[in-house]
């Protein structure tokens, strides 16, 4: 997650105080679109179980659903048959995306992908707000009119900062940076549970959570 934002202050305990008005979430592939879409953000279920066709409600007009973390095309088209302005999950067969030819977007991968938590906390907290999918930078703007406080930004440049990890040993885990080698540019990772990992720089994407 990254968004536009706007620093209101600095106190030396809490850290910097900022507002932002739009998230933005890269994803890792979508379908074109030469429009961006727009709707409301419609989460089914919990947000964090694989759902099937039975669970859907009759209307979905004016909605960009998600579906969670991983989306059977049955379900995807039923959606669309109900009105969906867009479909939005973190993992999908590769075969059946290239076959369906609707507007989705991939947030994590092809196959099965690890959905970790902390993604998942942060995103469903946008449940209801309005979003914007562009198909062709594969990327989503959530209007979030959010305030929070950073602690992170008063460490040095990486340290206890978030990453998402796109190594394939660790694919989608969240964790946080313990050190940076500027050297090697390799980066110590703390993924709770799962242990810490050395992994190369170039395969983190570094989230706000």
């Amino acid at each position: 997650f990254y968004g536009i934002y706007t620093i209101n202050g600095v106190d030396p305990i809490e850290g910097l105080l900022i507002s932002t008005d739009v998230v933005c979430i890269d994803g890792v592939v979508s379908s074109k679109t030469e429009d961006n879409l727009f709707g409301n953000l419609k989460i089914l279920g919990d947000g964090n179980t694989i759902l099937t066709e039975k669970i859907l409600e009759d209307d979905y007009r004016g909605k960009i659903v998600w579906v969670g973390p991983y989306l059977y095309n049955r379900v995807a088209i039923e959606l669309f048959e109900r009105g969906a302005v867009a479909v939005l999950t973190y993992a999908m067969s590769y075969t059946e995306f290239r076959e369906i030819g609707l507007p989705i977007m991939i947030l994590g991968g092809f196959g099965s992908v690890h959905c970790d938590g902390s993604f998942l906390k942060k995103f469903l907290s946008f449940k209801n707000k309005f979003v914007i999918m562009n198909g062709n930078e594969n990327q989503l703007f959530i209007l979030s009119n959010s305030d929070f406080k950073h602690r992170g930004w008063f460490v040095s440049q990486y340290e206890n900062q978030s990453v998402i990890s796109r190594s394939p040993s660790t694919y989608g885990s969240i964790g946080k940076v313990l050190e940076y080698d500027r050297d090697t540019s390799f980066v110590l990772v703390d993924f709770g549970k799962r242990g810490t990992s050395l992994i190369h720089i170039g395969l983190l994407d570094f989230v706000d959570l």
